[in-house]
C-alpha cells in the first residue's frame, strides 16, 4: 500500500506513536501510486470479471475498503477543488472539547459520558 508523504499524514496520527491502527487518517499518494491502491486492485479485478464471456448469468460479490482509514487517494483527487473556496461548517463548542479531549484506543472520551467509537 502506498503512504502519503508525510507519514503518518493526518494531525491526530503525527502526535501518537502508531501501534497498529491509522485512526483518523487520510491523505494523498502520488498519482503514479493509483495501481498499487487495494480498492484499484479490486475495481480492476471486477472490471476484468465483468468483461469476460459468461454463458450463464453469475453474481460478482466485491467490497471496497474505503471509505474505512486510513483514507488514501491519488494527488489528482485533492487537485480538482480548490481548498480555499470550500466554505467550511461552523464548529461547535462540543466538537471542540471532544478534540481537546482525545480519543483513547476504543472509547471516546468526554467527562461524564462514554461513547463508543467502534467495536472491537
Amino acid at each position: 500500500m502506498p503512504f502519503p508523504d508525510p507519514f503518518p499524514n493526518s494531525i491526530y496520527n503525527q502526535v501518537r506513536q502508531l501501534t497498529g491502527g491509522l485512526f483518523l487518517e487520510w491523505g494523498a499518494v502520488p498519482d503514479e501510486k493509483e495501481e498499487a491502491l487495494a480498492d484499484t486492485i479490486r475495481a480492476n479485478y471486477a472490471v476484468s470479471k465483468l468483461n469476460e464471456h459468461h454463458d450463464a448469468p453469475f453474481f460478482l460479490g466485491m467490497g471496497f475498503y474505503a471509505p474505512h482509514f486510513p483514507n488514501y487517494c491519488p494527488q489528482k483527487y485533492f487537485d480538482l477543488y480548490d481548498h480555499a473556496s470550500i466554505e467550511r461548517p461552523p464548529i461547535r463548542r462540543m466538537t471542540l472539547t471532544i478534540c481537546r479531549l482525545g480519543f483513547d484506543e476504543k472509547k471516546l472520551i468526554v467527562p461524564g459520558f462514554t461513547m463508543p467509537v467502534w467495536r472491537r
